[in-house]
């Protein structure tokens, strides 16, 4: 079994917010209390539309959430009127004994999804491969012994969650080559994945989809995927304080404050022991800061020929697989999730948001795009698993006009539906047999392996509608899915996919290991909760 993560508390003195942070009757006007970067439109001050900025209450709540966090800083920026706005800092770096500023930059985690697919477009864009091309047909000298359906996923597939291969992140090492991306590829992943159900069938969040399309954007370019991402992305839009590698970081740092490696405790990690492993690199280690992540943001909303077509560009925001049966309403896109709804402490607002969080072991990241108000924000910290999501609400309040919020809606449960869920459905690559039956109108679950392994679980699963349950297995909470497709109905989470005996992809097995994989760590499978 791998072994639980532990969230702690680090031992840190943290620093108030800067100039942000002064009373309103002691502050300059809000425009001038702002740092335009020098890339900014040239054309004054925002207009009569800008809302006033609420700053103690964004100060006041960064503070109270970086108390609570594993990080010891916390940096913000903000895209407001197609200017980037960098908001300001709050603690201390331990990299730099002091505060970070807006140059600093901090790991982005798996925001980085939407840099590797903005790269996998551009190659569409040029005719080398289409939307359709398969992983066979992008590398075929690809051997995967126990993934061979994954070589029928399309580059659609990859960029959209929805290849069904189990979510291998790659080694947890400190050095790498760039040729690592390749060699793992190759190599150690074939002896450790497995498909999970055949692709294009749901979406199923799995970092490896994303080194996958990272390595065909590195074939085809003939370039490494570091310099392929500097080079097509960073340059063209001046985002200047952003690298690939770890060996590009300079002085000006967020050291993180997290694992050096599974079996160690929340704890400082300098930069040389951070995690550096080149297949994992285009799902989620690129270095960056939130005024450069505005930069990207601003391409998102208002385009850039020279990056990406406005088709693909718009593709890119076109959510298509699911995160629920039972809904609409969220789905993943090409390397962000999109919304049809903000949904802010139980208020909906109808505004379409785009999306997407990243957490690391040594830090964390969120980034949320309001299109239809040229909005977009963020928060960056060196803390694993942060949470800086009630910020993230009060900049929106600062900074978005709102419109009045509607009811929200709430799933109904159909008795109907959770009847027709009881059996008994096979997992033969990690759980093996999960038997589900109803009683009084909730499901409850019976796991023969994890009995046999003396692995803990709650029998009882909580309904969030009528196919997604929570259930709890070894401490650790995770989302059931119930889908039915193509005649079959699975069962579906991140770490294990169990297809019901009675369905024609049936797959009776019992695992040989003596072992369940579930996470190890928390990744951004959901939209940014706010």
């Amino acid at each position: 079994m791998d072994a639980a993560v532990e969230s702690g508390q680090p031992d840190a003195t943290v620093d108030a917010v800067r100039v942000d942070a002064m009373p309103a009757d002691a502050r300059p006007p809000a425009d001038a209390a702002l740092d335009v970067l020098a890339d900014a439109p040239a054309d004054g001050p925002p207009g009569a539309s800008s809302l006033a900025r609420d700053w103690p209450a964004v100060a006041e709540q960064a503070q109270r959430e970086l108390d609570a966090a594993n990080a010891t800083c916390v940096s913000i920026a903000v895209l407001d009127e197609g200017r980037v706005r960098y908001l300001g800092s709050a603690g201390t770096a331990p990299s730099l004994a002091g505060e970070p500023n807006e140059d600093t930059v901090f790991m982005v985690g798996s925001d980085t999804k939407k840099m590797a697919a903005v790269l996998l477009l551009q190659h569409v864009d040029d005719g080398a491969i289409t939307l359709e091309t398969t992983v066979r047909e992008a590398l075929p000298e690809l051997v995967l012994p126990r993934a061979a359906s994954y070589l029928d996923a399309t580059m659609r597939d990859l960029l959209s969650h929805q290849g069904g291969i189990l979510d291998v992140a790659g080694d947890l090492t400190t050095t790498t080559s760039d040729a690592f991306l390749r060699d793992y590829a190759f190599g150690g992943f074939g002896a450790r994945a497995y498909s999970m159900n055949p692709p294009g069938l749901f979406f199923n969040y799995a970092n490896p989809n994303f080194s996958f399309a990272g390595l065909v954007s590195e074939r085809l370019s003939e370039e490494p995927w570091a310099d392929l991402v500097e080079g097509r992305l960073f340059e063209p839009l001046a985002m200047t304080r952003s690298v690939a590698r770890r060996a590009s970081v300079d002085a000006n740092h967020a050291s993180g404050n997290g694992f050096a490696d599974l079996e160690s405790a929340i704890a400082p990690v300098p930069l040389e022991r951070t995690w550096e492993n080149a297949f994992t690199r285009p799902s989620g280690l690129v270095w960056s800061t939130p005024s450069d992540q505005m930069r990207l943001a601003r391409f998102l909303i208002e385009g850039d020929a020279d990056v990406l077509s406005d088709e693909l560009r718009t593709a890119m925001v076109t959510g298509r697989g699911a995160l629920s049966p039972d809904s609409d309403a969220d789905r993943y896109a090409f390397g962000l999730f999109v919304s049809n709804r903000l949904r802010m402490q139980g208020d909906e607002y109808e505004l379409e948001v785009w999306s997407h969080g990243g957490n690391t072991f040594t830090h964390s990241s969120l980034f949320l795009v309001i299109p239809s108000a040229g909005f977009a924000v963020s928060i960056l910290s060196n803390g694993a698993f942060d949470d800086f999501s009630a910020t993230a609400r009060a900049v929106i309040r600062a900074f978005v006009e709102l419109p009045a919020p509607t009811t929200p809606s709430t799933p109904t449960l159909d008795a109907d539906v959770i009847a027709s869920l009881a059996g008994s459905y096979d997992d033969p690559n990690n759980v093996g047999e999960v038997r589900v039956s109803v009683e009084d109108g909730a499901l409850r679950l019976s796991m023969p392996t994890l009995d046999r392994l003396a692995i803990p679980y709650e029998p009882q699963a909580t309904a969030r509608s009528s196919r997604v349950w929570d259930a709890v297995i070894q401490g650790a909470p995770l989302d059931l899915r119930f889908i039915d497709v193509d005649g079959a109905t699975y069962l579906v989470n991140r770490a294990f996919v169990a297809v019901r005996r009675n369905s024609i992809r049936a797959r009776r097995a019992t695992p040989v290991r003596d072992e369940v994989r579930l996470p190890t760590f928390r990744d951004s499978e959901h939209p940014v909760e706010l």
